[in-house]
C-alpha cells in the first residue's frame, strides 16, 4: 500500500489482514497427516463472516509442519484448501 501510495480510506473494509494468528491447519507425523478441523472450522467461520473472496496464506508452508521431503504428506496439506475453495466458493 505505501508503494502505490493507497490510503486505508481508499480501501474501506475490502481488505484484511490478519498475521497474528497461527494458522498450522495440518499436524505431520510418520503415521500420518491429521487436519486440526477446529483451526479450519474457525477460519470458515472468519471468511464467511467478513465474506471474503481471496484468501492468501503466505507462506503457505506455516500452515503446516509437513517435511518438505515427503511428499505424499505434504500434498495431504493442500486438502482444507481443497475444501475452503469447494465450500466457500474462494480462491486460495
Amino acid at each position: 500500500m505505501i508503494h502505490y501510495k493507497i490510503k486505508p480510506e481508499d480501501i474501506g473494509d475490502r481488505l484484511h489482514i490478519d498475521g497474528e494468528k497461527s494458522l498450522l491447519i495440518s499436524t505431520t507425523t510418520r503415521q500420518g497427516t491429521t487436519i486440526r478441523t477446529p483451526v479450519v472450522d474457525a477460519l470458515v467461520e472468519a471468511i464467511e463472516a467478513l465474506e471474503i473472496d481471496v484468501l492468501f496464506v503466505d507462506p503457505f508452508i506455516s500452515s503446516h509442519d509437513a517435511p518438505e521431503s515427503w511428499k505424499a504428506y505434504r500434498s495431504a496439506t493442500a486438502v482444507p484448501a481443497i475444501w475452503l475453495v469447494s465450500d466457500l466458493t474462494i480462491s486460495v
